[in-house]
């Protein structure tokens, strides 16, 4: 039987780093684009450890934690009355969606950090 796409995209994100250019040349062999199948998300039982460029952010906040060097500045200005409960009903819905709004990176007793991601709940 045939796999679907969710299953190959499965299988390649459990293969060793070595193994994943011989699993693409097959899948160019079989006519399928990489960039085409969905994503994997990672299994979420126990801790999850930092990619590299959440270690390399969590190495440069602890090395200076009062800078402002990450901190995008913006404003957006609105004509009109502001639905406030639509407001946070939209941030509501955009921190459920995404998980790194609501990431935190506590230490372990050995200073290790890891990923915490936090339930998606209305915030005031």
């Amino acid at each position: 039987m045939p796999l679907d796409e969710h299953q190959i995209a499965q299988r390649f994100a459990a293969l060793a780093p070595e193994a994943r250019q011989g699993f693409l040349a097959r899948l160019r062999d079989a006519g399928l684009n990489f960039t085409e199948l969905p994503i994997v998300p990672a299994a979420r039982d126990g801790r999850l450890p930092l990619s590299y460029g959440q270690r390399g952010l969590w190495l440069t906040w602890r090395l200076d934690p009062d800078s402002a060097a990450y901190h995008m500045g913006g404003v957006l200005r609105i004509d009109g009355a502001l639905d406030a409960a639509a407001l946070a009903s939209s941030l509501d819905a955009l921190r459920a969606r995404h998980e790194v709004l609501r990431t935190v990176y506590p230490a372990d007793d050995d200073g290790e950090p890891w990923q915490q991601i936090l339930p998606a709940a209305p915030q005031p």
